[in-house]
């Protein structure tokens, strides 16, 4: 075509125009690949966060969370957190701090947890989350997992009992 730009370089005059719409022909059924996928992919993340939602409240109304907080209860003190926060320190190192906070949410609602509470365990978890993972992920690549989680573990510990000393001395 006379005048108008060549999108593919070719020097013939249909080129571009053929190389244009080749690369709609590719990019398309990438496209609809990936936007299925995704589409796979947050539905996925949505029955897991349902099923840990359930889940949650079983183990609380069967009793299991507070074996759970008694199991618990001498890391718990190592890192300065309070028993009551158990599960929800599980969670946030297992799944992640976005089910964390939700599930840290409820338990505020619930009145469960105080603001306290909430504040040192997101000191520790700001730290050391989503271990199960992040660790799985790095030693997949090469990382040395265990030197990884305590480095994680003995900064939360050194931020949450610094944190306790804060407040004690500000009162």
């Amino acid at each position: 075509m006379p005048g108008a730009p060549e999108l593919g370089g070719t020097a013939s005059a249909g080129g571009g125009m053929a190389a244009a719409a080749i690369s709609w022909q590719t990019f398309l059924p990438a496209f609809y690949i990936w936007l299925w996928s995704a589409l796979l992919l947050a539905i996925k993340v949505i029955a897991v966060i349902f099923a840990l939602n359930i889940l949650q409240g079983l183990l609380k109304e069967f009793g299991v969370m507070k074996s759970i907080a008694k199991m618990l209860t001498p890391l718990m003190y190592i890192f300065g957190l309070p028993v009551r926060c158990s599960f929800l320190w599980l969670i946030a190192n297992i799944v992640g701090l976005a089910y964390g906070a939700a599930a840290m949410m409820d338990e505020v609602r619930a009145g469960t947890m105080s603001r306290r509470d909430i504040d040192l365990t997101n000191t520790h978890i700001g730290i050391s989350h989503s271990n199960l993972e992040d660790l799985t992920i790095t030693a997949a690549i090469g990382a040395i997992w265990w030197v990884m989680l305590l480095a994680r573990w003995g900064m939360s510990i050194l931020l949450v009992w610094e944190y306790r000393l804060e407040k004690k001395i500000m009162k």
